[in-house]
């Protein structure tokens, strides 16, 4: 085991199914593998999804947001820790960690190494000006580092905070553990075309920009596609507008919520084509999309929109196609290739494969932990 440990810290963990907490899992797993002691500090209603973890889960007293009493509860924790642990590495992985490391005092953050992650959103959210903005500038001034998740949210951050251009480093994310042993159906060239998204059902996640793109396509086809949406949602106004919109364009929609494992495995083989068109939808933006890459381990091809960081995880003509962001007829024109050229389809799904498995979440640690040249 390596002398030195390594703390994650987020507001966001299982069983709540989200891309940071994805990312926190995966990271915390690897770092472990690796032979780092690794503590992940999550919060109080977090529960572990393996059943043999390799890392130590710590729920702790704060909430799930970003609330000022959960901040002030990892405040704590974090006063505390990077006291008792001086020589190791803390990880700042989620918004929530980072406004709570931002309000220490400075001598107090001199005292252990923190890298920061960045996913995206957060970014635009600090442009505003408040306490919480206040809190996590003074956070990256003073982090020993800080990764983005993607080469494109990196170039967000410089032009946000130009002043801490020699702190950035993109670090892309990689393919879940659990997908790299995936085996692919065998796919042969068809008539039809099952196209699937897998996503949280919110605005930002741009389902109504497929819908209204297989509305642009001709009846007869139309008729030969059928779209499904996997993913968990509250926002029941978002998905009955899907809904509606599907019925009265005459699109073949399929929704199914909260899947399980099993349940969702049979969703990607049943797939033709995996689409996603991501939007900036108010503060949000799409940091990575490891999803495209979950989609690669079932050698699918992907279609989505450029937006955020979707190109490091989408290759244009390579795994997919990335579509200007909102271009609805580009969209259009983007399915309809893929539905009339299945040899084309099935090629860059197998490269789409062999892209997401080129990186290791061990490769997202190692590069993540490293000091800065």
């Amino acid at each position: 085991m390596s002398e030195i440990g390594i703390h994650v810290y987020t507001h966001e963990f299982s069983p709540k199914r989200g891309g940071i907490a994805s990312y926190c899992h995966e990271f915390a797993r690897a770092a472990a593998e690796l032979g780092y002691t690794v503590r992940l500090y999550s919060p109080k209603n977090a529960r572990h999804g393996d059943y043999n973890p390799n890392y130590k889960l710590l729920p702790g007293r704060a909430a799930g947001n970003h609330s000022l009493a959960a901040i002030l509860q990892t405040r704590n924790l974090l006063k505390e820790t990077l006291q008792k642990y001086p020589n190791d590495l803390h990880v700042l992985a989620e918004p929530g960690p980072i406004i709570a490391y931002g309000s220490l005092n400075q001598k107090l953050t001199t005292t252990a190494r923190c890298h920061i992650i960045l996913h995206g959103s957060e970014i635009k959210k600090w442009q505003e000006f408040g306490l919480k903005t206040l809190a996590a500038q003074r956070a990256l001034r003073q982090a020993d580092a800080i990764c983005t998740v993607s080469a494109p949210i990196r170039a967000l951050a410089e032009s946000t905070f130009p002043q801490l251009c020699h702190k950035l480093r993109a670090v892309p994310n990689a393919l879940p553990a659990n997908y790299q042993s995936i085996l692919p159906p065998a796919r042969a060239p068809s008539t039809t075309l099952n196209i699937l998204s897998v996503g949280r059902i919110h605005p930002r996640k741009g389902f109504d920009q497929i819908i209204h793109a297989l509305a642009k396509l001709p009846a007869a086809t139309r008729r030969q596609i059928h779209y499904t949406i996997a993913g968990g949602s509250k926002d029941t106004n978002y998905l009955n507008r899907l809904k509606s919109h599907a019925a009265d364009l005459s699109i073949q929609l399929e929704v199914k919520l909260d899947l399980s494992d099993a349940q969702l495995d049979a969703c990607y083989r049943a797939a033709d084509l995996f689409a996603l068109t991501s939007i900036s939808y108010k503060n949000s933006v799409e940091g990575f999309g490891i999803v495209y890459l979950e989609a690669g381990a079932y050698a699918l091809a992907c279609v989505a929109y450029d937006s955020g960081g979707v190109s490091d995880a989408v290759r244009h003509d390579q795994t997919g196609l990335l579509i200007p962001t909102g271009d609805i007829e580009q969209l259009a024109q983007a399915i309809l290739r893929l539905f009339e050229d299945p040899e084309l389809r099935i090629q860059l799904g197998q490269q789409n494969r062999e892209f997401a498995l080129q990186r290791t979440w061990q490769d997202v640690v190692s590069e993540t932990i490293a000091p800065l040249a």
